[in-house]
């Protein structure tokens, strides 16, 4: 009896000490699993943390090449427009000495024949009246055609200019084409007109 207890004893430290083996194998076991896990997941953190910051760095480096883009075209922009406003100026002051020219030539000579007119101790026949009467209405006309001309570009600017078609007799528009520009040539230049055109010729035009 007492030799078939020990043996059942030691059968059972046996199967308790196999027991307490396996326990602590499959303890050992969860921990390396445990350990590779947390390995495996910081890797995947790491690469997921370093994947997202090369695609920020992208994209970032792609937003700042295409700011470059639009503040590099927003500079040609304002050197063009800068660049039209200096031709703009260069052309208004050009246009506005050309007719202060324009607008005191006729200015001059009105105020001239009317002195002589109206001056008593200078005797004019009625023919040199006529004459000058025609000079100051041909000056006056050259002033208001110089006036037209400032408003046409007002309008030309506005977006206002608009062309009116009327019949005109095309010889007697360039006759006063010429004369009104005559007295801007200088002294070496002579005008010649040379008109081709049937007598009473007439065309559908903006005579301005």
């Amino acid at each position: 009896m007492e030799a078939e207890q020990e043996e059942q004893q030691a059968e059972q430290a046996n199967i308790l000490r196999h027991k307490a083996d396996t326990e602590a194998r499959i303890t050992h076991e969860q921990r390396i699993a445990h350990r590779r896990n947390v390995l495996i997941t910081s890797i995947g953190l790491g690469t997921l943390l370093m994947a997202a910051t090369v695609i920020f760095l992208v994209a970032r480096s792609r937003r700042q090449r295409k700011n470059y883009k639009k503040i590099m075209c927003l500079h040609a922009e304002l050197e063009a427009k800068k660049t039209e406003a200096v031709e703009t100026d260069k052309i208004k002051d050009s246009f506005i000495r050309n007719m202060s020219l324009d607008i005191r030539t006729p200015l001059q000579s009105v105020l001239g024949m009317v002195q002589v007119l109206c001056n008593p101790a200078i005797e004019t026949s009625e023919e040199e009246q006529a004459e000058y009467g025609e000079e100051i209405m041909k000056n006056i006309n050259m002033l208001i055609a110089s006036i037209d001309d400032i408003l046409n570009v007002s309008d030309i600017q506005s977006g206002n200019f608009t062309v009116t078609p009327t019949t005109n007799n095309i010889a007697a528009i360039c006759n006063s084409t010429a004369a009104n520009v005559s007295h801007i040539l200088p002294p070496s230049i002579k005008l010649v007109q040379q008109i081709d055109l049937p007598e009473g010729y007439q065309s559908v035009i903006d005579p301005r």
